[in-house]
């Protein structure tokens, strides 16, 4: 049907040409230029250039482009989208000045002719009496473009093809031939406007690889659907963040489409991706000191104003820990084992952003966990509530309680009511010594390290004297 109606339009203007030399037209057949300096109608014909060529899938013309190039009577939605459909289906050939629309439009009946007078009756030859833009196949109504000369008998060859549209403004001479075949044309209420995207914030952004920035978003508007921000596709980004990963140019674009299947023009946003010039930063202990046994050896920080995208170690003793690579948290494989050949292990934390690394060496070291030792002591029976059961004296280590270093607390497990140590490893009576009944009694305890590590439990043996 299009290619018909294509046909027609190519035999009309054919027909109009002929005409148009027989009656002495001071049309010439130089190449019409449009007027930039007219910028509302210089655009408006790019529009209907473009809505032509590409067959009523490019951005269609509105009301506002016909009155640009002086076609004031498509003013309502009806004639719109009637209009549209006349050009959306000629060659772009076809709309090379405003005149052309125009002439497609007398044509096709939705411009209607300006008649000056009543006619009654068609003469031969016939007078032009009405608007020069009305079609030359037109009777007596028809534009002054229509040679005088023409024969009566020129219509009803062309009129069997006409466009619907036509009927309604034939002279009455030429109605009878052409109203029997040719049916009403029904008024479409199709949707063929496409959306519009507008960006927001500026076409070029510049960023430095890694950082994330806000997507400035788009604006989106139609004629009909009033929620299609919520449907937009973005391609390059997920359309609230931008984070370009590494250094160059690339662009994010903006597609949409209405709920009537018209696609918006594309838009494009250009990014300029930097280099990353600021690599991670360590923050926190890089040495850490463990008792025997201990799971846990260190946690390891860094900063970054891209944030830092995973934490790694590598080195010599790497193979014995364990790292999260989110917290930085280093555990040991297995629990640790002081050696005295080895009390030390060494590897290196890594932090990454993405684009950067940085590497901070670390020092474990594994400390003998606290042994508890077994004493022995007499007491007598005069001895006083407070009195120490093992003075220092002349053995300084009668307060040793523990080998391989000094406890932060002490607990004791058994006879707690009567006896008390302290921190230090004094051991005082908690009641007077002749309130003891048994001659001998036995004190359990055991310690815990800086490191909540608990030594084992070691015994102290008391024996009650008179």
């Amino acid at each position: 049907m299009k290619n018909l109606k294509k046909l027609i339009t190519l035999l009309l203007l054919s027909i109009t040409s002929l005409m148009m030399l027989s009656c002495g037209s001071v049309e010439t057949t130089t190449k019409y230029v449009l007027d930039e300096d007219n910028l509302a109608e210089y655009e408006s014909m790019k529009v209907f250039k473009n809505y032509a060529k590409h067959d009523g899938d490019a951005r269609a013309p509105k009301i506002s482009d016909y009155k640009a190039i002086g076609i004031d009577s498509v003013d309502n939605n009806d004639t719109l989208v009637r209009a549209n459909e006349i050009v959306s289906e000629v060659e772009v050939e076809a709309v090379e000045k405003p005149t052309d629309i125009q002439g497609l439009l007398y044509d096709n009946g939705v411009l209607k002719p300006k008649i000056s007078a009543p006619v009654t009756s068609v003469p031969v030859p016939v007078a032009p009496t009405v608007a020069p833009t009305v079609a030359p196949t037109v009777a007596p109504t028809v534009a002054p473009t229509v040679a005088p000369t023409v024969a009566p008998t020129v219509a009803p060859t062309v009129a069997p093809t006409v466009a619907p549209t036509v009927a309604p403004t034939v002279a009455p001479t030429v109605a009878p031939t052409v109203a029997p075949t040719v049916a009403p044309t029904p008024i479409s209420t199709k949707d063929t406007e496409a959306p519009v995207i507008t960006l927001r914030g500026a076409l070029t952004l510049t960023l430095e690889a890694g950082t994330i920035s806000k997507d400035p978003g788009v604006i989106v508007t139609d004629n009909k659907d009033h929620d299609l921000i919520t449907v937009i596709k973005v391609q390059g980004g997920n359309g609230e963040t931008i984070r370009p990963v590494s250094a160059g140019e690339y662009d994010i674009t903006y597609n949409v489409t209405d709920r009537a299947g018209n696609k918006a023009i594309e838009q494009r946003r250009h990014i300029i991706a930097l280099e990353n010039m600021n690599p991670p930063v360590f923050v926190g202990n890089k040495n850490n000191t463990v008792t025997e046994g201990a799971i846990e050896a260190i946690t390891v920080t860094a900063r970054d104003t891209n944030g830092i995208k995973r934490y790694y170690i590598k080195g010599i003793d790497s193979e014995l820990f364990n790292i999260d690579a989110n917290t930085g948290k280093v555990t040991f494989k297995s629990p640790a084992v002081y050696d005295s050949t080895k009390a030390q292990y060494h590897f290196d934390a890594v932090a990454s952003d993405g684009e950067f690394e940085t590497i901070q060496p670390i020092t474990i070291i594994v400390t003998q966990k606290l042994k508890a030792v077994n004493k022995a002591f007499t007491i007598l029976r005069t001895f006083t509530n407070g009195q120490e059961v093992n003075p220092q004296g002349n053995d300084d280590k009668a307060h040793k309680l523990f080998e391989n270093g000094n406890p932060s607390s002490i607990v004791v497990d058994s006879n707690s009511d009567k006896f008390n140590i302290d921190v230090s490893g004094r051991i005082t009576l908690k009641v007077p010594a002749n309130g003891l009944i048994e001659d001998s009694y036995s004190v359990r305890f055991h310690g815990t390290d800086a490191n909540n590590v608990a030594s084992n439990s070691g015994i102290i043996t008391i024996t009650v004297k008179q």
